[in-house]
């Protein structure tokens, strides 16, 4: 009976070489997985999203990503072209995102807690103008920029939108008076204006038609440990990442 319990120099040694061996893969594993970096797709918009990734969503990002050793890997294109990419990835991150359905382009994704709010505002140019509230457009010449979502309530209540091309086209046509207003989302309408010198019309700034808070979205195993990464930042330091931090989303209006 005891020669069945006998274990030979031979066999431990197997076993030895075997554990060392499960050791050495895991923490190779483990450290190809940390070296990896997580690819955010996005869009330059001044101040926020920039190619030398000193906008203040970048530093967000890299912050939160530092703090857990994380790597990014931020991959700029057009709008149409980023959302593409992330709906077609199975492990990646887009920037910024938000939860609205009607205006969303990361289905199926995790966002991270609010680090900002987008707003929709009329401009227009008309000294006459009334209050720019939805109910007081529906007589106006409306203008908004092609293939920009805006929200079941605002194209509910506004049915005779012109699309546009550009915020420029857009203002354009508001000094010919063949629009009233332009529809358009800040911060991006206030940066195409200050890039391009184009004075900006006016708008209500405490009264937008719509307000969406919006952060990152990500998919997959690795990409999520960012938004767990920006989440524990934004919690810790709100007054350095410059927002306070939230998880509820706005309802439509």
């Amino acid at each position: 009976m005891l020669a069945f319990f006998e274990i030979s120099p031979i066999s431990i040694l197997k076993a030895a070489f075997l554990a060392l061996s499960v050791l050495i893969t895991s923490v190779s594993v483990t450290e190809i997985a940390k070296a990896d970096p997580i690819t955010i797709y996005t869009t330059e918009l001044d101040g926020h999203h920039q190619q030398d990734l000193r906008g203040r969503y970048d530093q967000i990002v890299l912050s939160a990503a530092r703090q857990q050793d994380l790597k990014v890997d931020f991959r700029f294109m057009p709008p149409a072209r980023a959302i593409l990419q992330f709906s077609k990835c199975e492990d990646c991150c887009v920037s910024p995102c938000n939860e609205d359905p009607e205006i969303s382009h990361c289905p199926g994704a995790t966002l991270s807690d609010v680090w900002d709010k987008v707003e929709l505002h009329a401009f227009s140019l008309r000294p006459d103008a009334p209050d720019l509230a939805i109910d007081n457009l529906k007589t106006l010449n409306v203008g908004a920029i092609q293939g920009m979502p805006l929200g079941s309530k605002v194209e509910t209540n506004l049915t005779g939108i012109r699309r546009v091309d550009t915020p420029r086209a857009a203002v354009n046509m508001l000094t010919l008076g063949r629009l009233d207003v332009f529809l358009g989302w800040i911060p991006e309408t206030l940066v195409y204006f200050r890039v391009n010198d184009i004075p900006v019309p006016d708008y209500d700034a405490k009264n937008p038609l719509k307000s969406v808070p919006i952060g990152i979205a990500c998919k997959g195993s690795q990409s999520l440990r960012l938004i767990d990464a920006v989440n524990t930042y934004l919690h810790q330091a709100p007054q350095t990442s410059g927002t306070t931090p939230g998880t509820s989303s706005n309802p439509d209006g």
